[in-house]
């Protein structure tokens, strides 16, 4: 189910810990970043990346989170 980024807090006074919002396509996630300078971190995973227990976590100030899921029909 699709909702609103701000469902969540408004409807059920939760709040995530992160902002989501929508892009028009896959290159606008990167393009049209709502932060000046853009996202100092990026990860994207998927059934197909690595394990967590490989990934060291850098500094960062805006990250950008990237869930990949392919539906086959």
């Amino acid at each position: 189910m699709v909702v609103a980024p701000s469902a969540p807090k408004m409807e059920a006074s939760l709040y995530w810990g992160y902002a989501t919002r929508l892009a028009a396509n896959f290159s606008a996630v990167f393009t049209e970043c709502p932060y000046v300078g853009g996202y100092d971190l990026i990860i994207g995973t998927s059934e197909h990346g690595t394990s967590v227990d490989d990934f060291v976590l850098q500094t960062f100030k805006y990250a950008l989170v990237q869930f990949l899921v392919f539906l086959c029909s």
